[in-house]
């Protein structure tokens, strides 16, 4: 099954935000935007012109370098991996020159729309060059929708600085790629504490990831990074394989099992002999559990055994979320492979796959989401249709309640 990392706030926004897409929201229009040339930069998370700088447990996945500077500072207790630290190497050089010539690129692209400053809370956005006279701010919750194109590209033009406040979050959506986002900013870009952005920034001085802030895409600054316990994923390597190998053995807890799900059947309403197992647990704990606060950072896992018959058929797997606020408010969800979550309108034909394989083993397993929730209870039900087949899911979920700290 799919990794994924998505807080349920964020979640949930995105719930609300499905809802007024599919009320027709978004209008489709063919922009003539383009990925720019990144050339050397491209292999790079992290580069700047003059320094790097690190506190704490950030984690960079992707080059990092500096040039001409040679500052870089923070790397232990920072990590780098699938990439090296480059101070003012030949590879670093010619990453900052193709970077200047990328930020040119995408200031001269032809704008299709003159946006307001103020991005987020539930503003969607389709594929095209957006231009901000001045900075640009986001609240809340920005989606980028892809509208079924894998190829969209979505260009932001900012003359002056870009604030992403604390929790705010970018959330890609129908196809939708953090490798075809660009940010180019006129002056600063800065990510809030706990923010989750999507995009490649191009910035014309320095880029700030505060505490706890997540990019998936690239922070380029002409003078300096600075980084914050912060987790950086190159766009290019999270934009393929949407639906990995199943891990074969989840272990998720040390020396413990998942707990077996009560009754699991078909569509039917007839018992099966499928069996289906799901816990969570918190902050790295030695047991599962089904109570929690919203300081704990929560990681559910599932494993499926299909019945014996199906075994060796094509197979999708599907998760789907009953949370219910602390106010008492009913609200169904379903994941997708990428880690998205949708509303959910019950009906067993608009269910998405959240792990689909063409040749299925005698079990699935793997994290089904992790992350801090949103205080409510929540109900986890798993299940899967193979190929010819009857849904086969588990009636009675696995519930755990999480209570405001």
């Amino acid at each position: 099954m799919k990794t994924t990392k998505s807080s349920f706030s964020i979640i949930m926004q995105s719930a609300a935000l499905t809802v007024a897409v599919f009320a027709g929201s978004i209008t489709t229009t063919a922009f003539a935007q383009s990925i720019p040339d990144l050339g050397e930069a491209a292999q790079f998370s992290v580069l700047a012109g003059s320094t790097v700088t690190n506190t704490g447990s950030t984690v960079v996945t992707g080059e990092l370098g500096v040039s001409p500077g040679t500052a870089i500072t923070g790397f232990p207790p920072g990590i780098v991996q699938e990439g090296q630290i480059r101070s003012n190497d030949a590879v670093a050089a010619q990453a900052v020159a193709d970077l200047l010539v990328a930020y040119n690129n995408l200031a001269g692209q032809p704008v299709t729309t003159e946006q307001a400053a103020a991005l987020g809370m539930g503003m969607v956005l389709a594929p095209g060059v957006y231009h901000f006279t001045d900075a640009a701010d986001i609240t809340g919750e920005l989606v980028l929708d892809a509208q079924s194109n894998s190829s969209a590209v979505f260009v932001f033009q900012v003359e002056e600085a870009l604030t992403v406040n604390n929790n705010a979050a970018i959330k890609l959506i129908n196809g939708a790629k953090a490798s075809n986002v660009f940010w180019q900013i006129g002056t600063s870009a800065t990510l809030g504490t706990n923010a989750s952005f999507h995009g490649s920034i191009l910035a014309g001085a320095g880029v700030t990831l505060n505490t706890g802030a997540t990019l998936v895409g690239r922070a380029l600054a002409q003078t300096a990074v600075t980084l914050d316990s912060n987790t950086v994923t190159l766009a290019a390597a999270t934009d393929t394989t949407p639906n990995p190998a199943p891990t074969p053995d989840p272990t998720p807890v040390p020396d413990t099992d998942l707990p077996t799900v009560d009754k699991v059947i078909d569509s039917n309403g007839q018992t099966s002999s499928a069996t289906i197992k799901a816990g969570a647990t918190s902050n790295g704990g030695a047991s599962y559990t089904n109570s929690f606060s919203t300081s704990d950072q929560i990681v559910v896992s599932g494993e499926l055994f299909p019945e014996a018959s199906d075994v060796g058929k094509a197979i999708d797997v599907f998760v789907v979320i009953k949370y219910t606020s602390a106010a008492g408010v009913d609200q169904w969800l379903m994941e997708n492979g990428d880690g998205d979550f949708f509303v959910w309108d019950q009906n067993i034909e608009s269910l998405i796959s959240f792990y689909s394989s063409a040749n299925s083993s005698a079990s699935i397993a793997g994290q089904l989401f992790s992350g801090t929730l949103d205080a409510g209870n929540y109900e986890i039900f798993i299940g899967y249709a193979a190929q010819g087949g009857s849904l086969i899911y588990s009636e009675t979920p696995m519930t755990f309640v999480v209570t405001q700290l």
